[in-house]
């Protein structure tokens, strides 16, 4: 097993430098897409048969700031319409390019899911909303 831990300024700069950067690529806004099913193996894996339920805008840039404490967030994430009906199992970033950024499990506030939401059951026409979405590095990644 394979310990990395990064300096503080190290994990703002990769943040700053790389991560909110390709996050803010494209001419679009960033978006948060939550599906319900089971999340895709990789980042990389294709959708299959995972039922899209909202698409969420995000504001553009996705943070104006600079990393903190390990830490970058959205600075606005607009309500939408769900599109269809199901249980929110996970989600993913998108760039303004639509790229994919990262995959997250979704789950009630008291999971211990990276996204956490007062109700994970979506009705198709009803008002969804996400309050905050934060990336961070941690102290220590083990693998």
């Amino acid at each position: 097993m394979s310990t990395i831990r990064y300096s503080d300024a190290a994990a703002n700069a990769m943040l700053d430098s790389g991560l909110v950067p390709y996050i803010n690529t494209g001419a679009g806004a960033p978006e948060v897409e939550i599906y319900n099913g089971t999340m895709p193996a990789t980042g990389d894996t294709a959708i299959g048969s995972q039922v899209l339920l909202v698409t969420l805008p995000c504001s553009d840039p996705w943070e104006a700031g600079a990393a903190a404490s390990r830490e970058v967030a959205a600075d606005t994430i607009t309500g939408a319409n769900a599109v269809a009906s199901g249980t929110a199992t996970w989600g993913v970033l998108l760039n303004g390019n639509g790229d994919r950024v990262c995959l997250f499990d979704v789950g009630g506030l008291s999971s211990s899911a990276a996204v956490k939401m007062s109700s994970t059951a979506f009705v198709s026409g009803q008002p969804v909303s996400l309050t905050a979405l934060t990336i961070s590095i941690p102290a220590s990644l083990t693998g």
